[in-house]
């Protein structure tokens, strides 16, 4: 089952942020080191690099879904 794409652009003081929300069936610390650790959300939905904290910068790339070539 695929999730439909949600998500809005919320302005800020410095630019925009994106706001992706989800629920997830799983133990908050799988979920949660499935964001903050590289490989795992590499393996999951895509990759960043960067600084991460709070008002530092990173970026990230999300990869294509199971069966589709990601888009340049």
């Amino acid at each position: 089952m695929i999730i439909p794409a949600t998500g809005r652009v919320v302005r800020n003081g410095s630019g925009q942020d994106i706001v992706i929300e989800r629920t997830f069936r799983a133990p908050i610390g799988d979920v949660w080191a499935s964001i903050v650790d590289p490989e795992r959300m590499n393996r999951w939905l895509g990759t960043w690099s960067g600084d991460a904290g709070a008002g530092k910068r990173v970026w990230f790339t999300m990869t294509a879904e199971e069966g589709t070539e990601p888009e340049e």
